[in-house]
């Protein structure tokens, strides 16, 4: 099995992380604007969209097959 180097690992991690904000770009416009002038509130005013957000992303950033096509196939991201 080839290793990544960890300069290919963080632009892979870098590429992934880019690819579900795109993704999730209502899911974070949402949190986004229920965070707006919030300070300590935000912790339980937008628990459910701060929930969501983490669902929607964690879909898309822990994706371990997404990571392997991409090695594999040597498609950037």
């Amino acid at each position: 099995m080839n290793a990544l180097s960890r300069r290919e690992e963080d632009t892979l991690l870098k590429a992934t992380k880019a690819r579900a904000l795109r993704e999730c770009d209502s899911v974070v416009k949402d949190f986004a604007e229920c965070a707006t002038g919030r300070t300590i509130s935000v912790a339980w005013a937008c628990r459910h969209r701060y929930k969501e957000l983490q669902e929607c992303m964690l879909q898309l950033w822990d994706s371990l097959p997404f990571l392997l096509i991409a090695k594999l196939t040597a498609i950037p991201l």
